[in-house]
């Protein structure tokens, strides 16, 4: 499980059940991946399971 610490190493409990996750909000990232410069950033979720702890 993913355990998130302040700067100073400390933990504190953050519970999460997805990530909210932003696109292609710049648009140089748009065109490495050869697709259109949208008008705004595109949202997307990912499930607590994509968080990687190593």
């Amino acid at each position: 499980m993913y355990q998130p610490v302040w700067f100073d190493g400390k933990e504190f409990d953050a519970r999460c059940s997805k990530l909210v996750c932003i696109g292609r909000n710049y648009a140089e990232h748009a065109k490495e991946l050869n697709n259109p410069i949208p008008k705004a950033p595109i949202l997307f979720i990912k499930p607590e399971s994509t968080i990687q702890t190593s």
